[in-house]
């Protein structure tokens, strides 16, 4: 039986492409800090354990994520193992500057 996110990427699979152009972005107040607009969420794309396959699509969205100017990933303890996975992929790259 697939999962929604392995349906997700079958059906639209420029969720593993980058998108064109700038992002919308917004300014944190207090900081000054510019972050994206639009997110990356969590709880049902990340949410499996021990698949080779899941991980590697996974670090593929981030980075693709990432190279479109995003920076803002959503997860949480209560998302089951899409947290943990979260800082799998995280932990894969090299990052000059990362904040979590």
């Amino acid at each position: 039986m697939l999962n929604r996110a392995v349906v997700l990427i079958i059906a639209w699979p420029q969720l593993l492409q980058a998108a064109e152009g700038p992002i919308q972005t917004r300014i944190i107040p207090k900081t000054g800090e510019k972050i994206g607009a639009v997110g990356l969420g969590t709880f049902i794309v990340f949410n499996f354990k021990d698949d080779a396959v899941k991980m590697e699509a996974c670090k593929k969205v981030v980075q693709n994520m990432i190279a479109g100017g995003s920076t803002v990933i959503d997860t949480a303890p209560r998302y089951e193992e899409a947290e943990e996975r979260v800082g799998d992929v995280v932990d894969s790259f090299s990052f000059s500057r990362i904040r979590v």
